[in-house]
């Protein structure tokens, strides 16, 4: 199977308050809101939601990546891709 190009590609930053936990390019996103599974791909519109349980993250090399959590937020804005953990409100 030949290599997505980078037009394919999602620039992705999974990050808590100490810490990044992944950072990196990504064909895909998958993660679980309120209405169900969901997945992320290039050119996808600008969204923001509210994420739980885990992250799935499918790499260039087509290697998955699962990062599991309680919750946190997930922003799309031009095929970059913002997840923030363990945001709690004040």
């Amino acid at each position: 199977m030949p290599s997505p190009n980078s037009t394919d590609l999602l620039k992705v930053h999974v990050r808590n308050r100490s810490r990044t936990l992944f950072e990196g390019d990504a064909v895909s996103v998958t993660s679980l809101n309120n209405t169900g599974v969901f997945d992320v791909l290039a050119q996808h519109a600008n969204f923001i939601t509210l994420i739980n349980k885990y992250i799935t993250i499918k790499k260039p090399d087509l290697k998955i990546e699962t990062i599991e959590i309680e919750k946190g937020v997930l922003r799309v804005i031009e095929n970059k891709v913002d997840i923030y953990l363990e945001i709690n409100p004040t």
